[in-house]
């Protein structure tokens, strides 16, 4: 596995690390010791196949079997990406949109009293760096659209969005169309109690 494909692979998974840990953990339904047990073995085996090239496919086989245990994991693979049809997208890039004019109003009321610079990445173990602030709307946007999209995949996967049939086969429901979108996208989510949130 070339630099290349070994870095346009871990993108994504050095992103949920840093960006959507805690909202992961938040729906982690074991202990926060097993929680970041897993994270810690991902972020050695990250480490490890940027070292050495040679281990790259036995690190990402690695990565793949700790990450699958932790919600919102973004390579989920076609195993779990073929609940998704066309539509489902549609849904969740429109309701990502709305999430994105709400964070962009919270980020510039923070802006227009000097505060946006509190908005700050995650401190990374692995490079060894503190969290830094955004710097611009751009990143901020950037960094919580991946974590909204995460998100909503989870509520549809996990059956808590709605009443929103999924599966790859899944019909467009009648009445489906751009302009009446929002109908779904507007269906309530749900977090159902768990034996780590009770």
């Amino acid at each position: 596995m070339t630099d290349e494909e070994w870095n346009a692979w871990t993108d994504e998974v050095r992103t949920f690390v840093e960006n959507e840990r805690e909202e992961s953990q938040s729906l982690f339904d074991q202990s926060d010791k097993r929680f970041n047990r897993l994270i810690s073995r991902i972020e050695d085996h990250m480490e490890d196949g940027d070292d050495d090239a040679t281990l790259r496919q036995e690190n990402k086989e690695a990565i793949q079997k700790a990450g699958r245990q932790l919600p919102l994991w973004p390579k989920t693979g076609p195993g779990k990406d073929s609940v998704f049809a066309g539509w489902h997208n549609m849904v969740i890039d429109r309701a990502v949109e709305v999430k994105a004019l709400a964070w962009t109003a919270f980020y510039q009321v923070l802006q227009e009293n000097n505060m946006e610079h509190h908005l700050m990445t995650r401190a990374s173990k692995k490079e060894g760096t503190d969290g830094a602030p955004y710097g611009t709307l751009e990143n901020f946007l950037r960094a919580r659209n991946t974590s909204e999209k995460a998100a909503y995949k989870a509520f549809l996967r996990e059956g808590n969005w709605g009443t929103i049939e999924v599966g790859k086969q899944a019909p467009i429901p009648e009445g489906f169309n751009a302009e009446t979108i929002m109908d779904w996208v507007q269906m309530p989510t749900l977090k159902p109690l768990t034996e780590e949130s009770a």
